[in-house]
């Protein structure tokens, strides 16, 4: 029988995710959002996953070049499957427990991030600053490698949908950086470690680049915070007037502004092809893209344990012929007295996500319904 401070983490856990995730309006994920998609293969997909965990036992996997980011979002799938697949007590418990090793493996600090997203060592970090390549910060620098980023981000959401971006996106900070910079400085990187999936699209081919990132140090002007997805960022202060140094790498070599700026309009061409390519796919192919996109962000994870990370027969099967998930699926009955709400029906259709964030029927929905008992509670 589990023991109940083992997993004492969840409730860290829980807290964060809502904290993230509590106010977003889940009705506009494109083309699908995971309370729509995920329920139509969560028996198949848990019986991977617990394939993987049973092959895993003994090993110790290797968390090198994985998103923490997106682990923490495949934890929350993950229970949310289980529960929908009717998995007992003990297996969505195992499934917990393994999530959280790979997280605990790769965070260095705040391991659910309630406040940052810390992946790398004070040694790491000054190993960084060290390296050649750094440039003076200005306010056109900073807007330019703004509009860089801001292009490879929407290239991202075309080639990993917007539930699974987290894949191939992270923001990592902020690291103190005081002993070189002055007091209060701090480093934000920003990194894309995936653009070229060529498992995903054939299209792939055509971007200049496999991996950017773009590594920032501001002075004590600016302040940086970040939730359990990190590319849920908060910035408090000026980036323009308080960049003190930056640095680009492409495929992890430094590279000068203006090669960023062709960067820049390289990326946002194929951001706007990749979108395009993305949400004009008829249903059925919609589908079986989504389920290599999950696959996608678990290879090495699969891999490793020896379970292929592409989906088999039985779980591409699983979705052919399905409409999504709707409310009559998650049991929400048509009216709820206190507001014009309804808790899952708001989260699928994306209707006023603000009064739903304060509506009660709704936090007891995804905090004792979906969490707790997807956990362990009930």
């Amino acid at each position: 029988m589990a023991q109940p401070e083992k997993y004492s983490w969840l409730d860290s856990y829980i807290e964060e995710v809502f904290r993230a995730l509590g106010t977003m309006d889940f009705g506009t994920l494109q083309p699908f959002g995971h309370l729509q998609f995920h329920p139509l293969y969560s028996k198949e997909w848990c019986g991977k996953l617990c394939d993987a965990i049973e092959n895993s036992k003994g090993k110790r996997l290797s968390v090198e070049g994985e998103s923490l980011t997106e682990i923490r979002c495949q934890l929350y799938f993950a229970l949310l499957d289980a529960k929908c697949a009717r998995l007992e007590k003990s297996k969505r418990l195992e499934i917990a427990d393994f999530f959280n090793k790979l997280i605990l493996s790769k965070a260095k600090a705040d391991p659910y991030g309630s406040k940052s997203n810390i992946v790398h060592s004070k040694g790491e970090v000054q190993a960084m600053l060290n390296t050649q390549g750094w440039q003076d910060g200005t306010p056109q620098a900073s807007r330019k490698i703004g509009a860089l980023f801001s292009c490879a981000l929407q290239y991202v959401h075309g080639l990993y949908a917007d539930i699974y971006t987290d894949y191939g996106t992270e923001n990592f900070g902020p690291y103190d950086v005081s002993s070189r910079y002055g007091k209060g400085a701090i480093l934000v990187i920003r990194n894309f470690g995936d653009l070229k999936p060529l498992d995903l699209w054939n299209e792939a081919t055509g971007s200049p680049i496999g991996s950017l990132k773009i590594l920032t140090v501001y002075n004590s002007n600016v302040k940086f915070s970040c939730d359990l997805i990190s590319c849920h960022s908060q910035y408090q202060g000026d980036l323009a007037s308080s960049l003190l140094e930056f640095k680009v790498e492409a495929d992890g070599k430094a590279i000068s502004l203006k090669q960023a700026e062709r960067l820049t309009t390289q990326l946002g061409l194929l951001a706007r092809e990749q979108w395009r390519r993305l949400i004009g796919q008829e249903f059925e192919k919609t589908k079986q893209a989504g389920l290599m996109q999950r696959s996608y962000t678990m290879k090495r994870i699969f891999d490793q344990c020896g379970v292929g990370w592409k989906p088999g027969k039985q779980m591409r099967s699983a979705v052919e012929g399905k409409q999504y998930a709707d409310e009559k699926y998650w049991g929400i009955p048509k009216e709820e007295k206190s507001s014009g709400n309804t808790g899952v029906k708001c989260l699928i259709q994306g209707k006023n996500f603000i009064q739903r964030a304060q509506n009660k029927f709704y936090r007891y929905f995804f905090f004792r319904v979906v969490f707790c008992a997807a956990l362990s509670r009930e």
